[in-house]
């Protein structure tokens, strides 16, 4: 998962914590990436990365400089079973066709 512009939640709460923490943000704990997290994440980013490092979004390598976890994004497992079975069976028919 990566925290951009528009993001919002419990996760961009403790964002804004971890850059309060580290003096780059003073704006309002309000779980919106707006554009005072904006400006705090690519100061941040310049800081720690160099100009060339700062895009804005919170991706693993941010989020390990702010000592932040981001969730993970999980695949629903029944999901991809139920792909699988009939495209095993399918090729299974067109390799063994029954005469």
């Amino acid at each position: 998962m990566r925290l951009r512009y528009g993001s919002k939640g419990e996760v961009v709460l403790k964002l804004q914590e971890k850059l309060r923490e580290k003096k780059f943000y003073e704006g309002n704990l309000d779980k919106d990436f707006g554009p005072r997290t904006l400006m705090a994440v690519l100061n941040f980013q310049a800081t720690n990365f160099g100009l060339e490092g700062s895009d804005g979004i919170v991706g693993p390598n941010t989020a390990d400089a702010l000592n932040l976890t981001l969730p993970s994004i999980k695949l629903h497992e029944p999901a991809l079973e139920l792909i699988s079975e009939p495209t095993a069976h399918i090729f299974s028919e067109l390799h063994n066709p029954v005469q």
